[in-house]
């Protein structure tokens, strides 16, 4: 009778699984369709100085100091019972660029003419909002998206090298106004990464591999400080 009973309660809980697993599907495909029309989660890489070495494997060339900051708006996306929540945010990245001090004279002269190029890694370009605005060394850049080693997707803009192999500290200053859904992450490039993030949302969730070293959480939204050094 006990394994009649069960045999019978098996039924019920087949159904159930089966409504679970067609909820997780129609789920997945609702955000996917958020994805396809808002935009998915962005993860901002660089920039950084790519130089072309001809033959050998380009030299990456990362920022001494890299300053992220930005104000995160929140809104909530409906598809049939389930609610996402999206953001738009205007980022601004800061910083500057020196040689590496690892470089040695003979590598300095080799890269003399050469070409180099200024590459913004962006995971969903299709959650750029406006064209982004690129000052680099006082001058304004245009940059073109292109397919690159370090990413899917990126920015990329002609830059020239001359002024670092002068012993030059290059500024930058770039405006990205983006949006995106579910994660806003940033990769830490900079010999110095500080960034300072804040938003409407009142129930973030840090992740990634630094958690910040200030934050505030309360019924306006949060504020949250990270400060990254490259021997972390």
């Amino acid at each position: 009778i006990i394994i009649l009973i069960g045999l019978v309660l098996l039924v019920p809980r087949i159904f159930i699984q089966k409504l679970v697993d067609e909820r997780n599907s129609t789920q997945n495909s609702a955000y996917l369709e958020i994805c396809e029309k808002w935009s998915g989660e962005q993860i901002i890489s660089g920039p950084m100085i790519q130089v072309n070495r001809g033959k050998n494997s380009p030299l990456y060339i990362m920022p001494e100091t890299l300053n992220v900051e930005g104000h995160a708006t929140t809104q909530t996306l409906k598809r049939g019972i389930f609610d996402f929540a999206v953001y738009q945010i205007p980022i601004h990245l800061s910083g500057t660029f020196v040689l590496p001090k690892e470089l040695s004279q003979t590598d300095k002269e080799s890269l003399a003419g050469r070409t180099a190029q200024l590459i913004l890694g962006i995971s969903e370009l299709k959650g750029l909002t406006d064209n982004p605005t690129i000052i680099f060394d006082q001058e304004k850049l245009d940059a073109s998206p292109s397919n690159n080693e370090i990413g899917s997707n990126a920015l990329i803009a002609n830059i020239t090298l001359q002024p670092l192999l002068d012993g030059k500290t290059i500024e930058f200053n770039i405006d990205l106004p983006i949006k995106g859904s579910e994660r806003l992450q940033f990769l830490p490039v900079g010999r110095t990464t500080s960034a300072h993030i804040s938003s409407n949302c009142e129930t973030p969730s840090f992740n990634g591999n630094h958690l910040p070293t200030e934050r505030t959480i309360d019924e306006k939204g949060f504020a949250a400080k990270w400060k990254i050094l490259a021997i972390n």
